[in-house]
């Protein structure tokens, strides 16, 4: 009988809870045993699969064994399913995006059963166990884990409070223990329950003053040291002057007692973030030799690259001198603090950088893409943990990775780490914005009135919205109105002054927030035609403009600046952007996806190979090497299967060589890691394909596709 067993305080419970703790310790090990019973494959977040039916010697023979196509509105948002399925009793249990989670024949992928639960409903995965001769799914929501039968989808009462855990929003599959379930919520740090009772042991929150790093990407659990590990966000924003706290927990790796739920130690990688640069990706346990001896290790991925490998137990790096300082420049935005020094990691070797090199890495071979690039960096900075300013834009890798939210894969048999990683490089901007424009924006809805005036259906989109306040900000006798600004300047810049900037969603369009620029140094690109012209000569001017006419739009833009400075209704504000080349395409050279595998014993790379294609509309390929948001899946039969990129193929590859072995078109682009499973003899593997949230990538409904051996069949 296990300590946690005993410290139930319900007396009245104690034999039922005596015999449900020894009937989960024995049927524990067992669930343990199959693959694929939580979302990130294991507790340990290996994404290893132990069977071998399918191998690299007949992996070629693998055809279409089932698809299920979800069900629901294809513009429901920009959601994908981002939740790999789980293998559980005699089902394939998978969450959907429109709110439900389905038992799925895993012969057929028939439909068997379906629940809808409080969105979001296992947005990250599930995972199950089997309880009492039971097999449980538990699955996260915004209400709290619930506990589902994963024979028909209903409520297993037995456990929990009626087959609910009343813990805070996760979107990550929680762990569970002998005894125990863990969650790591979005907000409000790691809760451990009774899995008998449902009731609270302890919450341990990574808050601190007003810092709360979110818990978006990762949660693992270490039976032999009764550790729970997860991997934190940036603090968030591109500003950091205004942070107060004790302990910053942001970009770090965190070990938990799970016993106690007290903080063992953590390991932050970059300090005071003002990038954006997530720690991504599970933390994955592993053990393996390093100089002759057994390490057993915690291994966290991060968007710059880096892969941080420290000792289990202590925190401290594995491998000799691994983790140096380097000294940052400071920053020249008042009031910010931005660390002087931050870390690099030497060992393992990167599988991404964050520094752009100016000199090689654009797409710049032709005369207009040079030029092209000139002009979009002219007011750019270049360089590792270059701090973000108002006087000019920072240009890097690694927002969506370096390692993406899915994270790599640890193969034990050959000590091998796999991960798949991106290349586009991004834009971090600071700019200023008009409280009192954004204050109409608030309020847009409220100007109901206003329809018979400007002729347009306040609630009939996003843009017509804005179309509205910025006539209603124009309105307004105290910011002023100037006839050539209007002429030259608003259909691109807005009434407001206010700019343009299309989110990672959209593309890479932007127009400059013309607010406060006179306190900068991108005011001097309005001293002169000439420098107004050479600015703007991708912009397809519909006039010409004079200097007379450029000087009254630089004295109305200094006169409106001076308004709002001195009433204080100037906000900093800070955004990242894609940085597109007049493609459309990533700016930088490709490949811009890769996928490398690691030895763990030397923490040098074995192989590293572009990850997939980018093609055009006509199914030409432009690029070797594309970003990915799917995932890989490691195996025993030396095959690593790999989905994710932007032409919609699933793929495996050897794992030894990183040569592909075989490819197949989805419907649309995986969009989470793969799963493996045996039924009737047969291994599958299955994909989910429901696209991309990110510019680039169609989305979709989609499908789940499942994949044989041909010369396979059923055993019944």
């Amino acid at each position: 009988m296990t300590a946690s067993c005993l410290r139930l305080k319900n007396v009245s419970l104690l034999p039922a809870v005596f015999s449900f703790c020894f009937a989960s310790m024995a049927l524990h090990a067992a669930a343990q045993q199959t693959d694929g019973y939580r979302s990130y494959s294991d507790n340990q977040s290996s994404r290893y699969s132990t069977l071998d039916l399918i191998n690299r010697d007949n992996v070629q023979n693998l055809e279409r064994a089932w698809v299920y196509n979800f069900s629901g509105n294809p513009n429901a948002g920009f959601s994908v399913n981002q939740a790999t399925p789980i293998f559980a009793g005699d089902v394939i249990a998978t969450p959907s995006v429109f709110g439900s989670v389905l038992g799925l024949d895993p012969k057929t992928g028939e439909q068997i059963w379906k629940k809808r639960l409080p969105s979001p409903v296992g947005k990250r995965g599930i995972t199950s166990q089997v309880i009492a001769g039971q097999s449980v799914l538990f699955i996260p929501t915004s209400q709290g884990v619930y506990a589902l039968n994963s024979t028909d989808g209903s409520r297993a009462a037995h456990i929990g409070k009626n087959g609910i855990f009343e813990s805070h929003t996760s979107v990550v599959p929680p762990v569970l223990s002998q005894t125990h379930l863990f969650v790591a919520t979005m907000n409000k740090g790691v809760q451990a329950f009774e899995i008998a009772t449902g009731n609270e042991v302890w919450t341990t929150t990574i808050s601190s003053g007003n810092l709360s790093p979110r818990i978006w990407s990762g949660l693992s659990y270490d039976q032999k040291t009764e550790t729970v590990f997860v991997v934190t966000s940036d603090a968030g924003g591109l500003i950091g002057r205004d942070r107060a706290y004790d302990i910053d927990y942001s970009s770090s790796l965190i070990a938990i007692s799970a016993l106690t739920g007290d903080i063992k130690w953590h390991f932050q990688e970059t300090i005071h973030g003002l990038w954006d640069l997530d720690l991504a990706g599970a933390p994955i346990i592993a053990e393996f030799d390093v100089a002759g001896k057994p390490k057993r290790s915690v291994i966290a991925l991060s968007k710059t690259g880096n892969v941080i490998v420290l000792d289990i137990l202590t925190g401290q790096p594995v491998y000799k001198d691994s983790v140096v300082e380097i000294t940052a420049p400071p920053s020249d935005v008042a009031g910010e603090q931005a660390s002087p020094v931050q870390k690099t990691i030497l060992v393992p070797e990167p599988v991404a950088q964050i520094q752009i090199n100016p000199e090689t890495d654009f797409r710049d071979d032709t005369e207009e893409d040079a030029a092209y690039i000139k002009i979009k960096t002219r007011r750019a900075k270049f360089g590792a943990f270059v701090a973000p300013s108002f006087n000019y834009d920072v240009v890097l890798y690694g927002l969506h990775g370096g390692a993406n939210r899915t994270g790599g894969a640890y193969d034990p048999s050959a000590q091998r780490l796999i991960v798949p990683a991106n290349h586009e490089p991004w834009f971090l901007r600071l700019f200023k914005s008009d409280k009192i424009y954004q204050a109409i924006i608030r309020k847009r809805r409220s100007f109901r009135r206003l329809q018979d005036w400007t002729g347009i259906d306040y609630n009939s989109d996003k843009d017509h919205a804005f179309e509205i306040a910025e006539q209603v900000y124009s309105l307004l006798p105290f910011v002023g109105r100037n006839d050539n600004y209007k002429t030259f300047c608003a259909a691109c810049h807005g009434l407001a002054r206010q700019g343009y900037l299309q989110s990672e969603f959209e593309g890479g369009t932007y127009y400059p927030s013309l607010i406060g620029i006179t306190n900068s140094d991108k005011f001097d690109h309005l001293r002169s035609v000439e420098s107004f012209k050479a600015v703007h000569r991708f912009a397809n001017l519909e006039k010409n403009i004079d200097e007379i006419s450029l000087k009254d739009i630089r004295d109305y833009i200094e006169s409106a600046d001076q308004f709002l400075t001195d009433y204080d209704w100037l906000e900093d504000k800070g955004a990242w952007q894609l940085f597109v080349g007049r493609d459309g395409h990533p700016a930088t050279r490709a490949p811009w996806g890769t996928i490398t595998s690691i030895d763990l014993s030397s923490g040098k790379h074995d192989w590293r190979i572009p990850f997939g294609k980018r093609l055009d509309k006509d199914d030409q390929v432009i690029a070797v090497g594309d970003i990915n948001f799917g995932g890989i899946l490691a195996s025993a039969g030396k095959v690593i299967f790999a989905t994710g990129t932007s032409d919609n193929y699933a793929r495996a590859y050897d794992t030894g060589s990183g040569q592909l072995l075989w490819e197949a078109k989805l419907p649309f682009s995986g969009s989470t890691s793969p799963m493996t499973y045996v039924v009737g003899g047969c291994q599958i593997v299955l994909f989910t394909a429901t696209g991309g949230d990110f510019f680039g990538f169609e989305k979709a409904p989609g499908s789940l596709v499942a994949f044989k051996d041909k010369t396979c069949t059923y055993q019944f």
